[in-house]
Parts: structure tokens; C-alpha cells; sequence
């Protein structure tokens, strides 16, 4: 399967709900997930149809409605990290973390948390084209972000704005 997804960085957030929400509606009986080849089909289709997020306000509202806890387990398979370094990354314990992805549904605040991860890691796979490069992006130190890994900022929305600008930066930089 290939491994490139293009979008618009317009349509990351929608684009991140309804592929998420897709598929973990499709592989509801999952406790655990294997690293997801087939999810880049569910980014490929969000984009294609944009889904049932269209606006802002719908984004908003699935947030605040809270994401399924099995998003926290979808979201370490889709990094390739452990519950340890997915605690590291939203600045919580790793007892919390393990509480979460035990949950129906996240807190608003937490679903927030691990949209915003999912949402960068949208960008880094569309801006790098490929989820390989995307993922040894984010883990990699960034002399742009103060020597820190694009994944250790993501626990603020502060730091998520800066892995953004990079990333765009990194799209839109014209060599001289």
C-alpha cells in the first residue's frame, strides 16, 4: 500500500476526526492495534469526502463530546510508542495514560490532547509524503524547535503551533 497522503493544511483537523472516527468505528472489537498500513485508506477517503466534520464547529463539538479511549491505543500504534512515551508526550502519568485508553469516552480535555497529536501527525505525513519519514520526523531533535523532537512539544498547544509552523515551513520553503 502506498504511503503518500497530500491534503491541504486547511483540512488537517477535519480530515483527522473523520479518519479517526472511521477507523475506530471500523475495528471497534480492537483492544490493541498492529501499525496501521490500511490507515492511510481512511486519510485518502476523509479527504476525498471531508467526512461528517466540515466546519470548525464540528470539530469542536466532537472534541467536547469526548473521543473514544481506544484512540489513546490507535494513536501509540500509529506513532509506534508505548504508553511511557505517550504520557512523556502529554506531560500525564503513565497510570493515566493506561486510565484513558481503558475508557468509553475521553474528557473533552483529554480528547483535545490526542486530537492534537493525531492532527500533527496528519501534517507530518502529508507535508513529508510519506508516514515512514513523517513518523522519523517527529521523533527526531529539531535544531528549529530548540533541539527538542517535534513529539516532546505536542503536550501544549503552544508547542503544537510551533511543530505546525515548522512543518509548514517546511512545505512552503522555496531554496534559494
Amino acid at each position: 500500500m502506498e504511503n503518500t497522503v497530500t491534503l491541504s493544511p486547511s483540512l488537517y483537523p477535519y480530515v483527522a476526526l473523520f479518519a479517526f472516527d472511521q477507523y475506530l468505528s471500523q475495528n471497534r472489537r480492537k483492544k490493541e492495534y498492529e501499525p496501521c498500513e490500511d490507515f492511510s485508506k481512511f486519510l485518502n477517503q476523509a479527504f476525498t469526502r471531508r467526512g461528517s466534520a466540515t466546519r470548525a464547529s464540528d470539530v469542536i463539538a466532537r472534541i467536547q463530546s469526548g473521543l473514544p479511549g481506544r484512540s489513546i491505543g490507535l494513536l501509540q500504534s500509529l506513532l509506534e510508542i508505548h504508553h511511557k512515551e505517550m504520557a512523556d508526550i502529554l506531560c500525564r502519568e503513565d497510570k493515566t495514560i493506561r486510565t484513558w485508553a481503558k475508557r468509553e469516552k475521553l474528557s473533552s480535555s483529554a480528547s483535545e490532547q490526542v486530537f492534537r497529536l493525531m492532527k500533527v501527525y496528519l501534517a507530518a505525513c502529508s507535508v513529508l509524503e510519506d508516514k515512514n519519514e513523517a513518523l522519523a520526523w517527529l521523533k527526531e531533535p529539531s535544531e528549529p524547535l530548540g533541539g527538542s523532537t517535534p513529539l516532546e512539544l505536542l503536550g501544549t498547544s503552544e508547542g503544537e503551533r510551533l511543530v505546525i509552523d515548522e512543518l509548514m515551513q517546511m512545505e512552503y520553503a522555496h531554496p534559494v
